[in-house]
């Protein structure tokens, strides 16, 4: 079956070869741990379970995994939230969901068809990417025995650790996208032989056009020749900092000429909307809302600002930093891990700002903007670009840090077969 690339308002996903995305029920001497073959010999079964209904950096790096996974020759379902911007891209691309949870999935209806759905699938991995998902896989696959498949609970973010005990029953180990991310698991009170770090990542991207992208944005967009085009992209809430960025802007010298575009949706609109109209920055801001086209325009920007509060990772960072972008951004959770932001000698493509401070930001953006007037001559600042983007398709690439996942559920099944 042919399918399409999946989009979605942060990153196109390439699709997994749909041979793989098997919806049949497993047959039962599969399902006799008599007849074990080593996980790493052969194709694996991966449920993934996610109960968010937007889209954001964990669900866009779960489908990443999902189609990585696909490509290495292991077999992917699905169980997701009824009517999420997931279900929806699952369902244009027909790939296997074997259940739609209501809501968060904490109804004992949900959690029995998932029990039902993960018995009859078999899988030999279940991820669980949130923390609604550990309540109901984990409580779904409670009693199944030697049934039981590999729990694997990720942990995107860096929020406190809201119930150590539900991670300790119900996972087998939680997978933390960062160092800082498993920082708060552990401080917690979650032992650290319980989790692993397994850096997220984002397929390499493929050369691109870059002048022919850049011209296409540019006048899409009408930003003129001389300006420079400054992109950030993240949903539209407190957290992402976007009100710090403008109150940055409107702090920054009048005769700087610039566009800012903003690619995102979310809660927080009206809010930036009136502090835009309030900062007199309406001729030189857009928030273009969700894009299915994020790539092309990270590729035709000439600086991404990224003023997040807090970070478990930055997928965001990640890319700008495989597309050689020059970056403005604070170095708060996982993202201070994306920009080496403890390394003897900074990068001098990035320039870190105070994470809630409009004046640090400010200032990072006047130095960043002179330092790309000169960019044609600066031959520091583009080595610096070549090293940091090499730096990042070594450290965060998918394929690298989804074969770490398949080797720790492998070795995890291993280490519950030898103590049956």
């Amino acid at each position: 079956m042919k399918t399409k690339p999946h989009t979605s308002g942060r990153f196109a996903l390439l699709p997994a070869p749909a041979e793989h995305y098997d919806s049949q029920p497993r047959k039962s001497a599969d399902n006799d741990l008599n007849h074990y073959y080593p996980l790493s010999l052969h194709s694996m079964r991966f449920c993934l379970v996610t109960t968010q209904r937007d889209s954001g950096g964990g669900e866009v790096l779960l489908t990443s995994i999902a189609d990585q996974l696909s490509l290495a020759g292991h077999t992917v379902s699905w169980i997701a939230r009824r009517k999420s911007e997931v279900a929806k891209a699952l369902k244009s691309l027909d790939r296997t969901t074997l259940h739609l949870i209501n809501g968060r999935g904490r109804n004992p209806s949900d959690v029995l068809r998932t029990r039902r759905s993960i018995q009859d699938w078999a899988p030999d991995v279940v991820i669980m990417n949130d923390t609604h998902a550990v309540m109901l896989a984990g409580l779904a696959t409670v009693g199944l025995g030697k049934q039981r498949p590999v729990r694997l609970a990720y942990k995107h973010t860096v929020f406190p650790l809201r119930s150590r005990l539900k991670y300790r029953l119900l996972a087998d180990k939680v997978v933390c996208v960062s160092k800082a991310a498993r920082d708060t698991i552990l401080a917690g009170g979650l032992p650290a032989d319980d989790t692993v770090v397994i850096y997220g990542g984002i397929p390499v991207p493929p050369q691109l056009p870059i002048d022919d992208i850049q011209r296409e944005v540019r006048e899409e967009l009408n930003v003129k020749h001389n300006q420079k085009l400054i992109v950030a992209i993240g949903n539209l809430l407190p957290v992402k900092g976007h009100d710090d960025l403008l109150h940055a802007l409107a702090q920054l010298p009048k005769q700087l000429d610039y566009q800012l575009v903003i690619a995102g949706e979310g809660l927080h609109r009206e809010q930036l909307e009136s502090l835009i109209d309030s900062c007199q920055l309406s001729p030189k801001v857009r928030l273009l809302g969700y894009r299915n086209d994020v790539h092309r325009l990270m590729a035709a920007a000439d600086l991404i600002v990224h003023p997040s509060r807090l970070e478990g990772l930055s997928l965001v960072l990640i890319q700008a930093q495989m597309l050689r972008k020059p970056i403005v951004a604070t170095a708060v959770g996982g993202a201070a891990e994306v920009l080496d932001a403890d390394a003897a000698q900074p990068q001098s493509s990035s320039w870190i700002a105070q994470a809630n401070s409009p004046k640090s930001i400010a200032e990072k953006l006047i130095e960043a903007l002179e330092a790309l007037d000169d960019r044609n001559t600066d031959l520091t600042l583009e080595a610096d670009l070549d090293f940091v983007a090499a730096r990042a398709r070594q450290q965060f690439s998918l394929q690298t840090n989804s074969n770490k996942l398949v080797e720790v559920a492998t070795e995890i099944r291993s280490q519950q077969r030898r103590a049956a």
